[in-house]
């Protein structure tokens, strides 16, 4: 069951106590419901009939699971014409909806959703707007780039890299950086992007001390492989206490016929059984 809630700044549309107020917090919920089915025409017509309405502090939940504010369901479902309605309408464009929500972490933003799903069209909205931190961390510390990388939303993805001040290099709270969540994917397209940009790290590891290399060995995915070893600077003897990297990531290697490029790179070879 969805439900709208907020706090004292919009106390008005939750109390129920006359038959005026029982028919505005109606309005909330059938706003709640156009922002989800993009239904731009009924979203516009709430809007009107809730001037007064602070868009910034109404929520919306699911089984107790969070509360995505009204910017925030619009930008994940994909509706960016009525985010810029919402946004006309004085919705921040860096609000923090709390709690948890379809397993993501408290905190989340209207960018970081659209860029979660792949909404280029949302995320051009939202960076249009002046103030909006391109760089805003949900609560373990993931970004709109990040999360744009592991779904391989390559579009979006280009749209970040353009926008003024993306930290390219930014990592979540376990040191995971976007490009290594692109390398462990797979996404060539996005590799490509991130590797064209100044200042890329890519030989920066996680806490556990794996590399975007050591990744995407280790998940089979040669053609990022071979994208990372022509970089110049990129680390394939990165080693832990144990042994090295990249040998730990390369088993999924030794089953594709085609890896002659990585085993004539002077690592592979050398590496033991």
């Amino acid at each position: 069951m969805s439900t709208a809630n907020g706090n004292d700044d919009n106390k008005d549309l939750l109390a129920t106590s006359t038959k005026e107020d029982a028919q505005r917090l109606s309005i909330v919920d059938q706003l709640f419901a156009a922002c989800k089915s993009g239904d731009v025409n009924n979203a516009s017509r709430l809007l009107a009939a809730l001037p007064e309405v602070n868009l910034n502090t109404i929520k919306w939940s699911k089984d107790d699971e969070g509360a995505l504010t009204l910017l925030t369901h619009a930008a994940r479902k994909g509706h960016a014409e009525i985010c810029q309605m919402l946004l006309d309408k004085g919705a921040e464009v860096n609000q923090r909806s709390e709690g948890t929500y379809c397993f993501t972490s408290v905190g989340t933003s209207p960018l970081i959703n659209a860029c979660r799903y792949g909404h280029s069209k949302v995320v051009n909205v939202l960076l249009a707007v002046g103030g909006i931190d391109v760089n805003y961390r949900k609560g373990d510390g993931a970004t709109g780039l990040i999360a744009s990388c592991r779904r391989g939303h390559s579009k979006v993805v280009e749209l970040l890299l353009a926008a003024d001040g993306i930290q390219v290099n930014q990592a979540n709270d376990e040191e995971v950086t976007p490009l290594y969540i692109a390398s462990q994917g797979g996404h060539s397209k996005v590799v490509e992007l991130l590797l064209a940009v100044d200042g890329i790290q890519v030989n920066k590891a996680t806490d556990e001390e794996a590399t975007p290399l050591y990744m995407a060995c280790q998940n089979g995915h040669l053609k990022v492989v071979k994208m990372l070893l022509a970089v110049d600077g990129i680390q394939v003897n990165l080693t832990d206490n144990e042994e090295t990297i990249t040998t730990r990531g390369c088993i999924k290697l030794r089953s594709i016929k085609s890896s002659s490029n990585v085993i004539n790179s002077g690592w592979y070879s050398s590496q033991p059984s």
